[in-house]
């Protein structure tokens, strides 16, 4: 539980200035306390050579990410641009195939609207997922770039969890 509070005390930060200079800020707490943030970040995502074997898997697609994993809402049109298109372009350049996948980051309500919505489809992908919970439904084709998923962020873990998520029905009472 310490490790959540902590989580939401810094996520709480980072949405309370402007992004970029809150994780700047905490990028010098951490070198100061002797902790290399990069070499977190590098140690805790997969390799190259991870993912070039995950994309042998044909069930395996890759889509856009963001080039810095900003809150979409709180960035400008322009840096929006420079954050999609990019994105796809370096997906396109590593897998070998054009993404027409995407999924926010913090894809909250607070962190995507009908811009960054708009934002997606003209940078070319028909399919984005958000952060809020939800599963495919009859209705999903009509907002596919703005679908819900199961996450699976560390407090749903157990297969039986997922099975229920994955069912749809515990969003039908939230």
């Amino acid at each position: 539980m310490e490790k959540f509070a902590s989580f939401e005390r810094l996520a709480d930060f980072v949405r309370s200035i402007d992004e970029d200079e809150a994780v700047a800020r905490i990028d010098r707490a951490a070198r100061l306390a002797g902790i290399d943030p990069e070499l977190i970040v590098d140690r805790e995502i997969m390799n190259a050579s991870e993912l070039r074997r995950l994309m042998q898997d044909p069930l395996v697609r890759f889509g856009a990410h963001t080039m810095t994993h900003p809150n979409l809402k709180r960035v400008t049109a322009e840096r929006l641009r420079q954050e999609l298109e990019p994105s796809a372009a370096k997906v396109a350049d590593y897998t070998g195939h054009v993404s027409k996948a995407f999924a926010f980051p913090y894809g909250d309500h607070d962190a995507v609207g009908r811009r960054e919505i708009k934002a997606v489809m003209e940078a070319g992908f028909s399919v984005a997922v958000t952060t809020q919970p939800g599963a495919l439904n009859s209705s999903s084709l009509e907002r596919s770039t703005e679908l819900g998923r199961v996450s699976l962020n560390g407090r749903y873990q157990k297969s039986r969890y997922v099975k229920a998520l994955a069912s749809g029905l515990p969003f039908k009472f939230s």
